[in-house]
């Protein structure tokens, strides 16, 4: 797999099911952070598919998958400056 095939999947996914992973991270964290250890990484990410769900981006593509992940960054952008 290349890095583009990786990015497309990776990101198109996240930007259709970020909202839903946001949340099992955000109990993931809740986990590490009981073993004693700090979640960084974890609350990171939840962060990130938190604010990318917050733009609404994902409604652009009505239900489908995106095509690419440059088609995801697009959407954002536009998302993020209205």
């Amino acid at each position: 797999m290349t890095i583009s095939e990786l990015a497309n999947y990776l990101i198109t996914r996240n930007m259709m099911h970020g909202e839903r992973r946001a949340h099992e991270l955000l109990e993931a964290a809740d986990m590490v952070a009981d073993l004693g250890l700090e979640p960084m990484a974890t609350l990171g990410a939840a962060q990130r598919l938190t604010w990318s769900a917050s733009l609404g981006a994902n409604t652009r593509f009505e239900g489908r998958l995106p095509e690419s992940y440059q088609s995801v960054i697009a959407a954002l952008r536009a998302s993020s400056a209205q």
